[in-house]
C-alpha cells in the first residue's frame, strides 16, 4: 500500500471518521488484495499498512464453524495500543481483572514472536481471571484497549463481524495470555491462507461498495 493511502488510513483513525475508514478499506481490498493470514485466536487478518510503530489490519471472524486456531484460550494482552472500528457485524469486548491465585486454574504465559512464530512459554505463578466488564459494539462504533491489558472478543458463531485496528507498539518485548495450569508450551505459527479468494469474497459482502 503506498504511502498516501496509509496516512490516510491513520488519519481517519485520529477523526474516528467510520465511513472514510469503510470507504479506505474497501479501497485497498479492490486495488491489491494483502496477504491473509488465520491468527491463532481463530480469526482471519490482513495487514492493511505499516508506519513506523503503528499498523492498520483487519480482523475477520466469519459466520458458522469457526477454525479454532491453535491459541489454548482466548485471553490475552497487547504490547501496543489498540483502537478498533467495527465495521460490519457485532462483538463484545470482554476485560478480564487476572489475579494472583494458589488455586487458580490458569497461568501467564509470555509470547515470544520472531517472525512468523509465536512461542508461548508459561510461567510458574497461578492466576485466575475474573470478567470486569463486557461491552458490545456494532457497525461505526469506535473502542480502545490499553497495552497489558488482558480481554477477548466475544463473537457468538451465528454471527460475522469485521473490523479495522490501529495498533501503536508502546511496550518493549512480546504479549502474554492464559494457559491452563500444567500447560507444556508451544511454538504455532501464523502461515498465510494458501487460497484466500473464498475469505476476500465474504468480506467483502459484508461492506457495501464505494459510491463513485
Amino acid at each position: 500500500m503506498n504511502v498516501a493511502t496509509s496516512n490516510s488510513l491513520l488519519d481517519a483513525f485520529d477523526r474516528r471518521d467510520f465511513e472514510a475508514l469503510r470507504h479506505l478499506v474497501n479501497s485497498a481490498l479492490e486495488a491489491a488484495p494483502p496477504k491473509c493470514i488465520l491468527h491463532p485466536l481463530g480469526f482471519y487478518h490482513m495487514t492493511l499498512a505499516s508506519v513506523a510503530a503503528r499498523r492498520v489490519r483487519i480482523h475477520y471472524w466469519p459466520i458458522g464453524a469457526r477454525n479454532q486456531g491453535t491459541a489454548a484460550t482466548p485471553y490475552h494482552d497487547h504490547v501496543w495500543s489498540l483502537c478498533s472500528c467495527v465495521l460490519a457485524g457485532t462483538l463484545e469486548n470482554v476485560l478480564l481483572d487476572v489475579q494472583d491465585d494458589e488455586a487458580g486454574r490458569f497461568q501467564i504465559a509470555r509470547i515470544n514472536q520472531t517472525g512468523n512464530v509465536d512461542e508461548v512459554l508459561p510461567l510458574a505463578s497461578r492466576v485466575q481471571p475474573h470478567v470486569q466488564s463486557r461491552q458490545a459494539y456494532s457497525a461505526g462504533d469506535f473502542y480502545e484497549i490499553e497495552p497489558g491489558v488482558f480481554h477477548f472478543t466475544d463473537v457468538p458463531p451465528d454471527r460475522a463481524a469485521l473490523t479495522v485496528v490501529r495498533a501503536e507498539t508502546v511496550i518493549a518485548g512480546g504479549p502474554r495470555t492464559l494457559v491452563p495450569v500444567g500447560f507444556p508450551g508451544h511454538a504455532p505459527s501464523r502461515d498465510p491462507v494458501v487460497d484466500a479468494a473464498d475469505i476476500l469474497r465474504q468480506i467483502r459482502c459484508l461492506l457495501p461498495p464505494n459510491q463513485g
